[in-house]
């Protein structure tokens, strides 16, 4: 009966994790060709895209440095805007295009390009 018991909790948990994985959407993006940046930052905006840089929520504590960020925890038919930029030591870049993804339909993995470094630091 215990080892019963177990294996329901292990499948349950089994599926808990799969349902889950199912609502996140992975964004990878490619380095901006002649520079070097030092990381990068991701933004979302809860709906459609179309909003300025500023209505969006920046996703990472700090730049990253990987080419890719999976954004999971959506509900299902959560409409999320994805942007991204280059963070040089000068500053951050302008953002890339926009990209607009539906979950959990939103499986494929896309491309983004962030513009080159900027020439002044904007504070």
């Amino acid at each position: 009966m215990k080892k019963l018991i177990l294996l329901e909790a292990v499948l349950l948990l089994f599926a808990a994790r799969t349902v889950l994985a199912a609502h996140q959407n992975t964004i990878t993006w490619v380095a901006p060709v002649g520079s070097t940046p030092t990381g990068y930052n991701l933004y979302r905006f809860a709906g459609p895209c179309g909003q300025p840089l500023s209505a969006f929520t920046r996703l990472n504590a700090t730049p990253l440095t990987a080419l890719s960020f999976t954004d999971s925890g959506m509900s299902d038919g959560a409409v999320n805007c994805y942007q991204v930029t280059a963070v040089y030591p000068t500053g951050e870049s302008g953002s890339s295009g926009a990209l607009q993804a539906t979950t959990p339909t939103f499986t494929a993995t896309v491309v983004l390009t962030p513009p080159g470094a900027p020439s002044t630091v904007s504070q």
